[in-house]
Parts: C-alpha cells; structure tokens; sequence
C-alpha cells in the first residue's frame, strides 16, 4: 500500500500520496496537535513493542512480556506526530525523523464517510453504514423510526448492550479497552497505548462513544478520549464541543458519565 511505502521511504524526501491519504492525514495531525499527543498516528512502535501489532494479532495471541524502561524509552523515541508534515496542495507528505504510520485509529471512520458519500451520490435517502464498529446513519428505518444503535456493555466474558442511542444524520464510534489486553502477574495491560507515557492507559476509564458529523470526527476523537481517561477526556470534549459518553469502571460496576453537547444531541433525537 502507499502507505507502506510512505513508512519505509527515506526520511527527509517528500513522498507523493493520493487525496483521501493526505485528507485522513491532515485531520489526525489536527486532532494530534490539539490533543498534545494523545492521540498520534506515529505509535506503531510503542504498539509493536507491548505485543498489540499487526503480527501478534495474526498469530492469534499477544505478546505478553512486559518491556523494560530502555525499550519503552527506544520506542518513544521514534514516535511524535510532529515530525510528519504534509503538503496538500502538492500531495505530498515527508517525514522529518524516523516514523511509521498507523491509520487504524481513523482510517475505519473515514472508511464509512466514503461509503456514505456514495449512497449520497446514487440518491439514498436512507441508509445505515458499518465498518469495524463505526457507524454512519441517514434518514431513517423502512418503518419510519429512527435508527437505533446500542453502546454495547464494556464487560469482559459477555457482549450485551448497555445503551442505546436513536439517531438520524449523525456518526457514532465508540473506543474501549475490554476486548484486546493481556493479564500478566496479575494485572491488566490494554492494548489502548499513551503516546505520552510509553504505556498501556491504567485510569478507570472503560469505554468511550462519541457522536459527530462524520465518521471520520467521531472514530478519532473516540481513541483520543479513551486515551485522556474520563476526567481529563470530559474537559476536553467540553472545550472542543464534542457530544461524548464515557463509562467508568468502579468497585460496585460503572459509572455514566456524558458532555453538555452529547444531553443536547440525543435530547433532541
């Protein structure tokens, strides 16, 4: 793929790259610099080395050995979204140090806002669009209700739903750390990684939907919250005007808790 290709160009040389890579590009780099790093496309190596990449999920399992301070501090080396910039008026990308990126924090989001714009090209005036758990609705059902969208129950052994949301034009996604992890002398290390830290996230936060105008918005603002934690997540989301739910985990079960922007938006829906 091109972006592959982009990962293992030399560092320093523009590398050309077709419209749909630059514009998923160019909006994680903005939620990356607002976020101060919580959410960064470059932390591949810090995924790789806590066993939650690509080739540890292709062979079925984890890797679960914990890496010492020197690996982490190696692997943070080469991550830092600042070192990537783009052109887009030339569609073209470079990347200033040695990184690699990974679009899976987005790419499914952006993936679902294609899919829909499409169905907008042939006419559709209805439709429900998924990938990967994102989800884009328009319109609504054949029976002239609203859609209906669970937020399922972040809870280990078993998959039920814990919310449900009616929703019409509007995107969903929604960010949790209960699926992929590995337990290792007792506690528990998420495959949600802090760019800033080096480390699996270890705050109380469970899961995180968030609602916006695309897909794309809302599947990347998802993982950043997830990665903020609940109260730092909450502020920000405040000041950014995102509509977000947030689940928290507490000795008794768990906690709601929701943005100003997310009462309104499904007040009205």
């Amino acid at each position: 793929s091109e972006l592959s290709q982009f990962n293992q160009a030399p560092v320093g040389e523009w590398f050309p790259l077709s419209a749909e890579t630059i514009e998923v590009l160019a909006l994680a780099l903005k939620v990356a610099k607002e976020s101060q790093g919580s959410f960064d496309i470059t932390v591949a190596p810090l995924v790789n080395l806590w066993g939650f990449g690509p080739q540890d999920f292709n062979a079925g399992h984890f890797n679960q050995s914990i890496p010492d301070n020197a690996s982490i501090e190696v692997a943070k080396s080469k991550v830092g979204y600042q070192q990537i910039n783009i052109d887009k008026k030339r569609q073209q990308a470079i990347k200033k140090a040695e990184r690699s990126i990974d679009l899976s924090a987005i790419a499914k989001g952006y993936a679902v806002d294609k899919v829909a714009a499409y169905l907008d090209g042939l006419g559709s005036k209805h439709y429900l669009v998924e990938v990967g758990g994102e989800i884009r609705v328009k319109g609504h059902k054949t029976d002239g209700s609203q859609w209906r969208i669970a937020i399922e129950s972040p809870l280990i052994d078993q998959r039920r739903a814990y919310q449900g949301l009616r929703l019409t034009d509007a995107a969903v996604a929604t960010s949790g750390d209960y699926r992929n992890y590995f337990v290792k002398n007792d506690l528990r290390y998420s495959h949600t990684i802090d760019p800033n830290s080096g480390r699996p996230i270890t705050h109380a936060l469970v899961s995180v939907t968030v609602i916006a105008e695309t897909a794309t918005i809302a599947d990347a603002y998802a993982t950043t919250l997830m990665v903020m934690g609940s109260d730092k997540g909450i502020q920000f989301a405040e000041r950014k005007g995102i509509a977000a739910y947030f689940i928290v985990k507490k000795e008794e079960g768990f906690r709601e808790r929701h943005t100003s922007q997310f009462d309104i938006l499904t007040r009205h829906l």
